[in-house]
């Protein structure tokens, strides 16, 4: 593998995921209904708690229309494991699905992320150009990607991947 990770100075490693297609496999729940949040990805909890073990802070930045954030966040709430892993203070939801890519750019940039994750890579590369180091798209296969973005296929690859920055 040819990428590196950049690793912050002795800092807690800031972690932003997205939700749909990385945290649960359903990329595009329909508005009007709630995420299934009883299907996490495969080893997904898992990796959430060894990297929270090792010194990351975890954030959602997720894509989520106005409607489906009122079903979402009680839903998620109502998942003691999940919010002992990320704190609700730590959840942020983009409204504008034209402009999600910048705002989740935006977001990250303002929270300080050291790391970003999503399934989408035009988010990943609006990501990685607004300076987030360590950036990983989450695809079900292996995919060639562009300079500076780390394609990783499952949550324990991308745990190993994360957990070389919290060294």
């Amino acid at each position: 593998m040819g990428s590196f990770i950049s690793r912050p100075s002795s800092k807690l490693i800031k972690v932003a995921i997205d939700i749909g297609g990385v945290l649960i496999p359903e990329r595009k729940p329909d508005p009007s209904r709630k995420f299934d949040i009883s299907k996490f990805m495969p080893g997904a909890i898992i990796a959430l708690e060894r990297m929270c073990a090792l010194g990351c802070e975890n954030y959602i930045v997720s894509y989520s229309p106005e409607s489906r954030i009122a079903k979402t966040v009680p839903d998620l709430k109502g998942v003691p494991e999940f919010t002992k892993l990320i704190d609700p203070v730590n959840w942020f939801f983009v409204t504008n699905e034209i402009t999600r890519a910048q705002d989740k750019a935006r977001v990250c940039c303002q929270i300080g992320a050291d790391v970003f994750i999503d399934d989408l890579l035009d988010i990943c590369e609006s990501v990685k150009a607004a300076g987030i180091p360590n950036v990983f798209w989450f695809t079900a296969e292996p995919k060639k990607v562009p300079e500076g973005i780390i394609n990783v296929t499952n949550w324990t690859e991308l745990c190993e991947r994360i957990l070389e920055v919290c060294k």
